[in-house]
């Protein structure tokens, strides 16, 4: 297979890959956001903006979204994307394509791709991400989804043990940041944690999971599934990574998208609408924690920075909760109480989240 690559005029010399076509080469993102650049719709009064900047269509690679607030203007962006493709000599996927109406019935129009009817659906997955269009949250499905997928890896996991023995709590950490916590943080920086119904699913999988490498039973302290391994309760973990997907965008540039939909989302809450910014900021306030996170005043306050260091603090307070609960719980736990461990050269204080020492004996009866 033979290549030359043309762009502004100038075109390359042929080159020739004998490992078939390019895909997963370096270049091949580059190369693709080269070919899909000219791709455009014309301006349309019925565009979905944010922040009063058009967004009529995203793209993830060749997974692409048409937008639009009408039936008139979705169909005219699918027949200048039918003929773009015409031209490009490129194929739409039809059986892969959907349509779907947000928060209103589904409409009874038949939207065409060229000469074949779109098929009109109520949940669709974009970017591994699931959308439900007509239910109250919009990503019930989705935890639904991913709450699944991690029970099955969990499953898989413990169903080792009949072939290769007992799973130590080390590697039993390991396996599961590897092939269970992906499972349980997709899509935490879009779904926020505000139903207790979705979370308990996630929740549920995680501390099942941990008992089971830990040897406890089922309706042992949850506390200790966490202090004792050195694994952040997914509650807190999908915040954290959340706040430092916020730092992310508070560090891009006003013209990049992503920047402009979290002005967006800002200026919704500063008007006292429901949005993503103000979503995070219900579950800052909502997580039990031994004392409460300073946010910002004012969505003009944020900074990179200042997410970051939110992050690192809700760690900090995530560490002192555990180490309170294990103390009201003295009790119940008197072999946990008035530990210290080493923070660093010679300094030696309590810890809430670590990964104990005993528990890389190999032998479970010692």
């Amino acid at each position: 297979i033979q290549y030359s690559v043309k762009f502004n005029g100038l075109q390359s010399d042929d080159f020739q890959s004998n490992i078939g076509i390019l895909a997963g080469d370096p270049a091949s993102p580059h190369l693709w956001n080269i070919f899909l650049s000219d791709f455009k719709t014309s301006p349309h009064p019925h565009d979905p903006k944010l922040n009063n900047i058009p967004i009529p269509h995203l793209e993830q690679a060749d997974d692409m979204a048409l937008l639009s607030k009408s039936l008139h203007g979705l169909q005219i962006k699918m027949h200048e994307l039918h003929h773009w493709c015409g031209v490009n000599f490129l194929l739409i996927n039809i059986i892969k394509s959907l349509a779907v109406a947000v928060n209103s019935p589904t409409p009874s129009v038949k939207l065409k791709m060229g000469d074949a009817c779109i098929k009109w659906t109520n949940e669709y997955c974009y970017i591994g991400t699931v959308f439900s269009a007509q239910k109250h949250n919009s990503f019930d499905t989705h935890y639904q989804t991913q709450a699944k997928k991690a029970r099955n890896a969990a499953n898989v996991i413990l169903g080792l043990q009949t072939h290769v023995g007992a799973i130590a709590p080390a590697h039993g950490r390991t396996l599961y940041f590897a092939r269970i916590d992906p499972y349980l943080t997709f899509g935490c920086e879009v779904c926020i944690d505000l139903r207790n119904s979705n979370l308990a699913m996630l929740q549920k999988v995680q501390n099942t999971f941990l008992r089971a490498i830990l040897r406890l039973n089922p309706k042992s302290i949850t506390a200790v599934l966490f202090s004792e391994t050195n694994i952040m309760p997914i509650a807190y973990r999908r915040l954290y990574l959340a706040l430092k997907f916020l730092a992310y965008l508070l560090s891009l540039p006003h013209s990049h998208y992503a920047r402009i939909a979290l002005d967006d989302s800002m200026a919704l809450h500063s008007q006292h609408h429901k949005s993503w910014y103000s979503d995070l900021l219900q579950a800052l306030q909502k997580i039990p924690l031994s004392e409460p996170l300073v946010l910002p005043p004012n969505p003009q306050s944020w900074s990179s920075q200042t997410a970051s260091d939110l992050a690192k603090n809700l760690c900090t307070l995530c560490d002192k909760y555990l180490l309170s609960c294990l103390q009201h719980l003295r009790s119940r736990l008197p072999l946990l109480q008035g530990r210290t461990d080493k923070i660093d050269r010679n300094v030696y204080a309590p810890k809430g989240l670590l990964f104990r020492h005993y528990l890389h004996v190999d032998i479970y009866d010692h």
